[in-house]
């Protein structure tokens, strides 16, 4: 190729690139079919998983274990500090969880549960200090001025509170390089009867949900009457109520109440002066009440029944439930609570005050549980016939969705009336039998 056609072919190429960028400026475009070769390119995309992810402290070297409707879904050990960190993808939505560990003696925590709330392709971080495991070993009964061992585990070098009653009293201390925590607890200042202890462990400025109750009693021969069996006019004392004390803040849903009573009576609950429950004081006169509470804060008296004949109310309690879920407001109720002197074999019938749309689980306290749906039942009251003498304590369960409501009924059945004058006309006529012999032997022996 001669220099002068390259210089004019290299102009008119140089000539051509120009208009196709002028043309462009003006918003020209050319599209010419060419017999350019096609390439193919493979783009990946990533797309991000939808998971959730718990993380915070244990006790060192813990099983950690994620549970969803009490069934398991992940689990994976703390570190030498305690420190936690798991993962799972889940289906996006509103769930609950419940979060716990069983620390390096087998001892597990309380369950902490959480409601999550997933979106679609992103991870769910939360942070749960987990409670710490807490023991007392053997020493469920001690005297008066011993001194209790409590202990247990959770984060390394941290701060554990102890409760007792509810926050009556606050006791700290330090758990070592293990997790390992352990607090001599003097009992020369309490009052005899049961207490209750609970713990919780301080991260930082979070503080760990509260682990589950220990029990123990203080035995003293020279404790003086409860000074809550109030003397008046009534022939039977209303119950001394023990634990909690009036104003206690719980930091849980529900709370047992300890109290005394006459030796097998009858005990009433009534909330905000409504009748709530019953239910029966063993035979030493001690009783024991789990309340489930619907909204906060909420007042309760107590009275006791024998025979029909009740007393006047007790003191009243006034308790705090500072994580109660204010989602669940509905409350349903029964129309009667306390069932006195039902004789064997006649049915006792729980009647609902309204309709519930839901399930209905009851305990009839012999033994005999059932189970109904609202897709199985129109009627609002259920029936059962007692075919024993003696004194049960009765539990009604409502389920909606999450939510979870119990009713305490009490039912006191008697021989039935016509078996005694059964058996009473047995005895007259075996003696009648036994006259008539014994007249004829003197007969014959004369």
């Amino acid at each position: 190729m001669k220099i002068r056609e390259w210089v004019s072919r290299r102009t008119l190429l140089i000539a051509a690139v120009s208009l196709v960028f002028l043309c462009s400026g003006y918003g020209l475009f050319v599209v010419e079919a060419t017999s350019a070769q096609q390439t193919s390119v493979d783009v990946e995309l990533t797309v991000p998983e939808t998971k959730v992810a718990f993380s915070g402290y244990a006790a060192p070297n813990s099983l950690v274990k994620v549970l969803k409707n009490n069934t398991p879904i992940t689990s994976i050990s703390a570190d030498s500090l305690g420190y936690y960190n798991v993962s799972f993808t889940h289906q996006t939505g509103v769930y609950s969880f419940d979060v716990y560990y069983t620390d390096v003696t087998g001892v597990e925590s309380s369950k902490t549960t959480t409601s999550v709330s997933i979106t679609s392709q992103k991870t769910t971080q939360k942070t749960l200090h987990l409670s710490p495991t807490i023991s007392l070993g053997s020493q469920t009964s001690v005297s008066k001025g011993s001194v209790v061992s409590v202990y247990g585990y959770t984060a390394a070098n941290s701060r554990i509170r102890i409760t007792r009653d509810y926050g009556k009293q606050l006791y700290e201390t330090t758990s070592d390089t293990s997790g390992y925590y352990q607090y001599l607890l003097q009992t020369s200042d309490m009052i005899s009867g049961e207490h209750l202890l609970s713990s919780y462990v301080l991260v930082g400025s979070d503080k760990s949900a509260s682990s589950r109750i220990v029990r123990f009693s203080v035995e003293d021969s020279t404790a003086q009457p409860s000074l809550d069996f109030i003397v008046g006019p009534a022939v039977l004392a209303p119950p001394s109520i023990l634990l909690p004390e009036d104003g206690a803040v719980i930091d849980s849903e529900s709370v047992e109440i300890i109290g005394e009573s006459a030796p097998g009576s009858q005990i009433n609950v009534y909330q905000d002066g409504v009748l709530y429950g019953s239910f029966f004081a063993d035979e030493q006169g001690k009783w024991k009440f789990v309340f489930i509470p619907t909204y906060s804060p909420v007042t309760l008296q107590f009275e006791s029944c024998i025979d029909g004949e009740c007393s006047i109310l007790s003191r009243t309690i006034t308790l705090v439930f500072s994580s109660l879920n204010l989602q669940c407001k509905l409350q349903p109720e029964l129309v009667e609570y306390r069932f006195w002197g039902i004789e064997k074999g006649s049915s006792v019938e729980l009647e609902l005050q309204e309709g519930f749309d839901g399930t209905i689980s009851i305990d009839w306290g012999d033994g005999t549980e059932e189970r109904f749906s609202s897709s199985l039942f129109s009627a609002r009251s259920f029936s059962k016939a007692y075919d024993s003498v003696g004194k049960f304590d009765g539990v009604v369960t409502f389920q909606d969705g999450d939510c979870e409501y119990e009713r305490y009924f009490s039912v006191h059945t008697v021989a039935v009336e016509k078996e005694f004058r059964h058996y009473a006309l047995l005895l007259i006529l075996l003696g009648l039998i036994v006259g008539s012999y014994l007249a004829h032997r003197d007969r014959k022996a004369s």
